[in-house]
């Protein structure tokens, strides 16, 4: 049995909106920041804990709304703090469920996405709260989940091995064949969706392929808009105008998670630093790593401020007894 110490700071009230459940998600609309500082919002200490357990994915609905997974629990942000909200290790046979995605539309409404690593238990991928309990998804031809987005209670997809399914309010139906890894949903017409080696875009009806030359996997895409986004590589970010993509380049690479929130707006994490994009001034130097080690998970919110989440560390002569996850949080500094 898992025992969780969960230590709490106190960060400032007026935050948060979004950029895809998993490591990127889609943003709405607000000021265009200039945030440089990043703060320790939270932090996890676990004994034990699984070695690929961490700050999995964040998911923001409000300033005063956000969600993250860390291990089999769900965590929320209520304005002033991160606290424990439910453990969807429901039973015994879940004890070590490891979450990798989640997307939650309120309190009532959270879909979450991962691994049962319990001997003898059964290999959930997709698991929905609604409010009183947690019950597993199972859904045919999918093994496993990468990435889920909602955009109301009866439009919701999610990105699978098994291609994109569609969830209508009562049942998930496939859209596209394929292995797809990412989501970055604008409106129930208008998506954007990534494969290791390509982007498709959703206009509503089908799933449509827009062929971008990357030359490398991708690991993830990032929309504020229709016509305003990022594909990015371990190395390169590409920005869409809507018809072409242009190669954005990114001093030292190394990403390992990306948002970009307004046109003019986004972050960068990656190994040894994190980077503040500024539209047409590109990529500034936040004179921050987030190395603990890198975040793999960050979301802009509606106002201007950003969040990431980092996977566990284990600190230098603390051998397996302490290993640690953060959030960090990089205030806006606009009106």
């Amino acid at each position: 049995m898992r025992h969780l110490l969960f230590v709490v700071v106190s960060v400032p009230a007026l935050v948060l909106w979004v950029t895809a459940c998993g490591d990127d998600k889609t943003p709405g609309p607000g000021p265009e920041p200039q945030a440089e500082v990043w703060e320790e919002a939270y932090a996890t200490i676990f004994d034990p804990i699984p070695d690929d357990e961490g700050i999995a994915d964040l998911w923001f609905n409000a300033p005063a709304d956000g969600w993250a997974c860390v291990g089999s629990w769900v965590i929320r942000y209520d304005g002033s703090e991160w606290e424990k909200f439910s453990d969807a290790a429901f039973s015994p046979d879940y004890r070590y469920l490891s979450l990798t995605s989640v997307c939650a539309l309120n309190d009532h409404d959270i879909w979450v996405a991962g691994k049962n690593y319990t001997a003898a238990g059964p290999e959930v991928d997709l698991l929905h709260y609604d409010g009183v309990s947690w019950t597993p998804i199972d859904i045919l031809e999918v093994e496993k989940v990468y990435d889920i987005s909602f955009l109301a209670p009866n439009a919701g997809w999610l990105a699978a091995d098994g291609g994109i399914y569609y969830y209508d309010g009562a049942a998930w139906a496939k859209q596209a064949g394929g292995v797809f890894r990412s989501l970055a949903m604008t409106a129930v017409d208008c998506g954007y969706a990534s494969t290791y080696d390509d982007v498709f875009r959703w206009d509503g009806a089908t799933w449509t392929r827009l062929y971008l030359d990357a030359g490398a996997p991708l690991k993830g895409v990032t929309f504020a808009d229709a016509a305003h986004g990022w594909a990015y590589t371990a190395d390169t970010v590409y920005s869409y105008n809507g018809s072409s993509w242009e190669a954005l380049e990114v001093p030292n690479g190394g990403i390992t998670a990306a948002a970009l929130g307004t046109p003019n707006q986004g972050w960068v994490i990656a190994d040894g630093n994190s980077w503040h994009y500024r539209g047409g001034g590109g990529f500034h130097d936040s004179g921050y790593p987030l190395n603990r080690p890198a975040a793999t998970s960050v979301w802009i919110t509606a106002s201007g401020d950003a969040w990431a989440g980092t996977p566990r560390v284990i600190w230098p002569g603390q051998g397996n007894s302490y290993p640690e996850a953060y959030i960090f949080h990089a205030p806006s500094t606009a009106p």
